[in-house]
């Protein structure tokens, strides 16, 4: 999205396109539902004890365990822990209210944060992004059961094309996707819940359809894509928050 070159968008967006493909990423969905199992259980967990539930603490940690798990083939372990492992989640947050303002005066971002100095010597807020991804990878190298995960398919495409994407742009594609795809993922989550809530007949309507479903066999526990693709008004629920949240991110 950076890009301003044409050609150079062009070539950038077919070197990293195989990773995001639906027929690839579908291929994690195993491992996402196990991501969601444990969720639940930590909800229980919360339940029991009569904690509550903070959705926007915990879809945080879901949606970062899962764009590591599809990335990397490994979850951050944000669920497991509980915790906002590194403070990347309350950095992420300092980082969009200072993308939000500077914004609109670009001049003053390359006095303070771009400038590339303060790179160098680690005092970004961004800094953890790539300090998380760093460690991902290295993590990723010492993993016996990596899959055909998205890392895997930028490293097949610099394989055979080395000339047409170098190291640094698989690096840069698998920070994108921390930086980006967590937050997008959280913030979809966390507007489904807070409008259903929000308006209770329209999740009555939600849960009709569901319960439906599920009384004529047509669900799994963990619900697959491709069985929640065939209900009509929960697609119809998803895709408003996530509209919202493209735009508030935007």
């Amino acid at each position: 999205m950076s890009e301003l070159d044409p050609q150079r968008h062009i070539r950038k967006s077919r070197n990293v396109a195989s990773g995001y493909a639906l027929s690839n990423i579908i291929k994690s969905e195993p491992f996402v539902d196990a991501l969601l199992g444990l969720l639940e259980e930590q909800f229980d967990k919360l339940i029991a004890s009569g904690q509550p539930v903070e959705f926007d603490r915990w879809f945080n940690y879901f949606a970062f365990d899962v764009v590591g798990e599809v990335t990397f083939s490994s979850p951050f372990r944000f669920l497991e822990t509980g915790t906002d492992i590194r403070n990347a989640i309350a950095n992420t947050r300092a980082l969009a209210l200072y993308i939000a303002i500077m914004g609109h005066y670009v001049w003053l971002h390359n006095l303070t944060l771009g400038n590339p100095l303060l790179s160098r010597i680690g005092l970004q807020p961004s800094s953890h992004i790539f300090d998380t991804c760093l460690a991902a990878i290295d993590s990723r190298k010492k993993n016996p059961d990596v899959r055909l995960d998205m890392m895997e398919r930028w490293l097949h495409v610099r394989r055979e094309y080395p000339d047409r994407m170098d190291e640094a742009e698989v690096f840069g594609a698998a920070v994108a996707n921390i930086g980006a795809g967590a937050d997008t993922t959280s913030a979809t989550l966390q507007a489904f819940f807070y409008y259903l809530l929000r308006h209770p007949q329209y999740l009555q309507k939600l849960r009709q359809e569901v319960d439906e479903a599920h009384t004529r066999g047509d669900l799994s526990h963990v619900v697959s894509y491709a069985e929640a693709a065939k209900l009509p008004y929960l697609q119809a629920c998803v895709c408003g928050p996530s509209l919202i949240a493209v735009a508030i991110l935007m």
